[in-house]
Protein backbone atom coordinates (compact mmCIF):
# COMPACT_ATOMS: atom_id res chain seq x y z
CA UNK A 1 0.00 0.00 0.00
CA UNK A 2 3.01 2.73 0.88
CA UNK A 3 4.52 1.12 -2.84
CA UNK A 4 1.19 2.41 -4.66
CA UNK A 5 1.03 5.71 -2.44
CA UNK A 6 4.82 7.14 -3.95
CA UNK A 7 4.17 5.75 -7.43
CA UNK A 8 0.51 8.17 -7.21
CA UNK A 9 3.02 10.60 -5.47
CA UNK A 10 5.54 10.49 -8.15
CA UNK A 11 2.94 10.45 -10.59
CA UNK A 12 1.29 13.56 -9.46
CA UNK A 13 4.40 15.88 -9.62
CA UNK A 14 4.92 14.51 -12.86
CA UNK A 15 1.47 16.03 -14.36
CA UNK A 16 1.77 18.92 -12.22
CA UNK A 17 5.02 19.99 -13.50
CA UNK A 18 3.75 18.74 -17.14
CA UNK A 19 0.83 21.32 -16.77
CA UNK A 20 3.12 23.80 -15.58
CA UNK A 21 5.42 23.19 -18.98
CA UNK A 22 2.77 23.55 -20.96
CA UNK A 23 0.89 26.59 -19.71
CA UNK A 24 4.03 28.66 -19.92
CA UNK A 25 3.37 31.49 -22.25
CA UNK A 26 4.56 31.10 -25.37
CA UNK A 27 3.68 34.23 -27.05
CA UNK A 28 7.15 35.83 -27.62
CA UNK A 29 10.19 33.01 -27.86
CA UNK A 30 13.36 33.08 -26.42
CA UNK A 31 14.82 34.94 -29.39
CA UNK A 32 12.05 37.85 -29.11
CA UNK A 33 9.60 39.27 -30.98
CA UNK A 34 8.34 38.67 -34.55
CA UNK A 35 9.75 41.34 -36.51
CA UNK A 36 7.06 40.41 -38.92
CA UNK A 37 4.09 40.93 -36.80
CA UNK A 38 5.27 43.89 -36.17
CA UNK A 39 4.61 45.83 -39.47
CA UNK A 40 0.89 46.91 -40.30
CA UNK A 41 -0.04 44.82 -43.48
CA UNK A 42 -2.77 46.11 -46.48
CA UNK A 43 -4.02 43.11 -47.70
CA UNK A 44 -5.56 44.99 -50.85
CA UNK A 45 -4.88 46.53 -53.91
CA UNK A 46 -1.90 48.95 -53.43
CA UNK A 47 -2.19 51.79 -53.30
CA UNK A 48 -0.99 54.33 -56.13
CA UNK A 49 1.97 56.04 -53.70
CA UNK A 50 3.36 52.39 -53.16
CA UNK A 51 3.58 51.51 -57.22
CA UNK A 52 5.38 54.65 -57.96
CA UNK A 53 7.85 53.87 -55.36
CA UNK A 54 8.14 50.08 -56.19
CA UNK A 55 8.26 51.47 -59.95
CA UNK A 56 5.41 49.10 -60.63
CA UNK A 57 2.29 48.61 -62.26
CA UNK A 58 -0.67 47.13 -60.98
CA UNK A 59 0.00 44.18 -63.61
CA UNK A 60 3.85 43.72 -62.62
CA UNK A 61 2.48 43.84 -59.02
CA UNK A 62 0.21 41.17 -59.53
CA UNK A 63 2.41 38.95 -61.17
CA UNK A 64 5.35 39.32 -58.73
CA UNK A 65 2.38 38.31 -56.03
CA UNK A 66 1.96 35.45 -57.99
CA UNK A 67 5.18 33.79 -58.78
CA UNK A 68 5.89 33.30 -55.31
CA UNK A 69 2.66 31.15 -54.80
CA UNK A 70 0.70 31.30 -51.32
CA UNK A 71 1.54 33.20 -48.08
CA UNK A 72 1.40 36.45 -49.20
CA UNK A 73 1.01 38.70 -46.02
CA UNK A 74 0.50 42.07 -47.82
CA UNK A 75 2.43 45.10 -48.88
CA UNK A 76 3.34 47.95 -46.53
CA UNK A 77 4.31 51.68 -47.58
CA UNK A 78 6.44 52.92 -45.00
CA UNK A 79 7.30 57.29 -45.12
CA UNK A 80 9.62 58.89 -42.46
CA UNK A 81 10.62 62.15 -43.41
CA UNK A 82 12.42 62.24 -45.88
CA UNK A 83 12.40 58.44 -46.46
CA UNK A 84 10.08 56.09 -47.84
CA UNK A 85 10.23 52.48 -48.63
CA UNK A 86 7.69 49.87 -50.19
CA UNK A 87 7.61 46.28 -48.88
CA UNK A 88 6.38 42.96 -49.64
CA UNK A 89 6.18 40.15 -47.25
CA UNK A 90 5.18 36.54 -47.82
CA UNK A 91 6.36 34.02 -44.90
CA UNK A 92 5.87 30.28 -45.69
CA UNK A 93 7.83 30.32 -48.87
CA UNK A 94 10.83 28.31 -50.23
CA UNK A 95 13.90 28.67 -52.34
CA UNK A 96 11.62 27.73 -55.20
CA UNK A 97 9.35 30.37 -54.20
CA UNK A 98 12.55 33.17 -53.93
CA UNK A 99 14.21 31.68 -57.45
CA UNK A 100 10.09 32.74 -59.26
CA UNK A 101 10.05 35.93 -57.90
CA UNK A 102 13.87 36.60 -58.71
CA UNK A 103 13.15 35.67 -62.22
CA UNK A 104 10.18 37.87 -61.93
CA UNK A 105 11.91 41.06 -61.04
CA UNK A 106 14.60 40.35 -63.55
CA UNK A 107 12.32 39.67 -66.80
CA UNK A 108 10.22 43.38 -65.04
CA UNK A 109 12.88 45.72 -64.34
CA UNK A 110 15.65 43.53 -67.08
CA UNK A 111 18.59 43.89 -64.69
CA UNK A 112 19.64 41.99 -61.39
CA UNK A 113 22.97 42.86 -60.04
CA UNK A 114 23.09 39.67 -58.24
CA UNK A 115 22.24 36.89 -56.38
CA UNK A 116 23.53 35.41 -53.22
CA UNK A 117 23.48 33.52 -49.74
CA UNK A 118 24.55 33.92 -46.78
CA UNK A 119 24.23 32.01 -43.35
CA UNK A 120 20.62 30.64 -44.40
CA UNK A 121 19.52 33.92 -46.06
CA UNK A 122 19.29 34.47 -49.74
CA UNK A 123 19.78 37.77 -51.88
CA UNK A 124 18.58 38.92 -55.35
CA UNK A 125 19.23 42.62 -56.08
CA UNK A 126 18.16 44.54 -58.81
CA UNK A 127 18.47 48.57 -59.34
CA UNK A 128 16.21 49.93 -56.54
CA UNK A 129 15.25 46.57 -55.14
CA UNK A 130 16.05 43.74 -52.74
CA UNK A 131 14.60 40.30 -52.28
CA UNK A 132 15.21 38.60 -49.27
CA UNK A 133 14.79 34.94 -48.19
CA UNK A 134 15.13 33.31 -44.82
CA UNK A 135 15.58 29.38 -45.32
CA UNK A 136 15.98 29.80 -41.32
CA UNK A 137 14.81 32.02 -38.31
CA UNK A 138 17.32 34.95 -37.83
CA UNK A 139 17.36 36.83 -34.66
CA UNK A 140 18.82 40.12 -33.67
CA UNK A 141 18.50 42.85 -30.85
CA UNK A 142 15.19 41.31 -29.38
CA UNK A 143 13.70 40.55 -32.70
CA UNK A 144 13.46 37.71 -35.27
CA UNK A 145 12.78 36.91 -38.28
CA UNK A 146 10.92 33.55 -39.01
CA UNK A 147 12.36 30.79 -41.12
CA UNK A 148 10.29 30.65 -45.14
CA UNK A 149 9.96 34.66 -44.70
CA UNK A 150 10.52 36.35 -47.61
CA UNK A 151 10.76 40.22 -47.97
CA UNK A 152 10.95 42.40 -51.35
CA UNK A 153 12.00 45.94 -50.61
CA UNK A 154 12.36 48.96 -52.99
CA UNK A 155 14.20 51.41 -51.77
CA UNK A 156 16.12 54.53 -53.15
Amino acid sequence: MINKKIWLGMLAIVLVFGMIIISCNNDESEDGINELDELDYNTGNPSQAFLTKAGLNQTQYDQIVNAAGSGFKGWVFIVRDEYSEALMVWTGRNLSNFDSVANTLKNIFGDEQGRDSKEGRYYANGDGYSLNFHSIKMSEDGYYIPAGAMTLDFTD
